[in-house]
């Protein structure tokens, strides 16, 4: 089992959230280095260390961890420290990524267009 941080459309209430189904949710979290350059669209990239995105810290098993590698093609999969909103204890995750490092925080979390 490994912790998995999702910030976009893998979040509750979101359309690909089924795809975590079995998954244990353990809590609302944030990340620190990381920014999302457009609400609208599920993008993180890395940013400077005091940008933040909001999101949601799941445990999931390798096999579905494979099953959103194939998922989040095009996105790299690397691994960061994501920090519970409410105990802030930190865990080691993993979080899906677009390697295009921005040099300032734009927003800290995806919202669906309404």
């Amino acid at each position: 089992m490994v912790y998995l941080f999702v910030y976009g459309t893998l979040k509750r209430g979101f359309t690909n959230h089924y795809m975590l189904r079995g998954s244990r949710f353990i809590s609302e979290a944030y990340v620190e280095g990381y920014t999302v350059p457009d609400k609208n669209i599920p993008v993180a990239v890395p940013a400077p260390e005091e940008c933040r995105v909001y999101g949601e810290l799941y445990m999931v098993d390798y096999r579905k961890l494979h099953r959103l590698d194939i998922f989040e093609q095009g996105y790299s999969r690397v691994e960061t420290l994501a920090t519970t909103i409410t105990s802030s204890r930190k865990y080691r995750a993993y979080i899906y990524i677009i390697q295009r490092p921005a040099t300032k925080c734009y927003y800290s979390y995806y919202t669906l267009l309404e």
